[in-house]
């Protein structure tokens, strides 16, 4: 598995995204998104578990979910995000790619080491034998490869073939999904509900204009079993959200009404403490040198009253 300890970030798009997000909110997003990240796997969608990857107290994290639901998908208890997990399979492809150009590297050494032997040994006439005979191994080797790949593809049975075929544009790696889906056969999950869900999926994106970049990929959408989701409302995109629910308030509207919301919540908190702070504290041990009756109206030879510091009261 590819390990990246940095990922792709597009800042232009983040701010557009969230810039009606408040900077304790824009945050704790930035925080959930990198342990999505960290993690390559998708969120628990439970408060307490959120606050604690986050690092907040569970009502300020449930105060924020309200507006950061909506850059989650929920499925199966879990919060999915459409481009993280783009993110994460081209990782994984990278990290394939990676691996194959480090294998043609290693043969490329080989023959090179095999071709100085020959010549060591032998002079210009057995080089070129042995290297006859490298050029053969690889055509072997070639051929082995094809084989290898022939039976790979014809291992996909027909049931997934229609299925892959159903599945909308930006599919992923078709090796990963066929693993997947035959994980969900075996997990109870016939395959007319994956195609019927595949087929609703295509529609819902189809109906909603959604992007390619947020397209899931088929791998990711089998892993996290979203053949479950209910993509049959007809209601405006601008009003769905990905948990399913539905909010019909303008970006304005909704950012002005979560705003006055935190804000009502930090006054209260604030009025609290200035209550808490404003009660009198009893100090039953020490004189309170502030009465009148500890108060000696004489004073000294300046005539300035002085507090009767010994507790006793003074005459007036």
């Amino acid at each position: 598995m590819f390990n990246d300890y940095f990922y792709k970030w597009y800042p232009e798009i983040y701010r557009d995204n969230t810039l009606h997000l408040t900077a304790e909110q824009d945050g704790i997003y930035r925080r959930l998104i990198d342990h999505y990240m960290i993690s390559r796997q998708p969120l628990p969608d439970n408060e307490a578990a959120l606050a604690r990857i986050a690092g907040v107290d569970i009502s300020t994290m449930v105060a924020t979910l309200v507006e950061l639901r909506l850059f989650f998908g929920s499925t199966n208890g879990k919060l999915t995000h459409g481009f993280c997990d783009k993110l994460l399979d081209e990782q994984d492809a990278r990290s394939r790619k990676q691996s194959d150009r480090g294998k043609k590297s290693a043969e490329k050494r080989k023959i090179k080491a095999i071709d100085k032997q020959a010549n060591f040994n032998a002079g210009s006439t057995t080089a070129s034998t042995a290297l006859q005979q490298i050029e053969i191994e690889k055509e072997i080797k070639k051929e082995r490869v094809t084989n290898v790949t022939l039976k790979k593809e014809s291992f996909y049975s027909e049931e997934f073939e229609t299925f892959w075929t159903t599945y909308p544009k930006n599919k992923g790696s078709k090796k990963t999904a066929g693993e997947k889906y035959e994980s969900a056969i075996r997990s109870g999950i016939s395959h007319e509900q994956l195609r019927a869900g595949a087929r609703a999926y295509a529609d819902d994106i189809k109906r909603q204009g959604t992007e390619l970049q947020y397209i899931a990929h088929a791998a990711t959408w089998l892993h996290q079993k979203r053949w479950d989701v209910d993509y049959t409302d007809d209601k405006p995109s601008a009003a769905r959200t990905p948990n399913g629910k539905y909010d019909n308030r303008d970006p304005a509207t909704r950012a002005r009404d979560i705003g006055e919301s935190i804000i009502a919540k930090r006054n209260a908190a604030e009025a609290e403490r200035l209550r808490a702070e404003s009660k009198p504290t009893d100090h039953p041990t020490l004189p309170n040198i502030c009465q009148p009756e500890n108060i000696r109206r004489e004073g000294g030879n300046d005539g300035i009253p002085r507090p009767n510091v010994s507790g006793n009261s003074g005459g007036l």
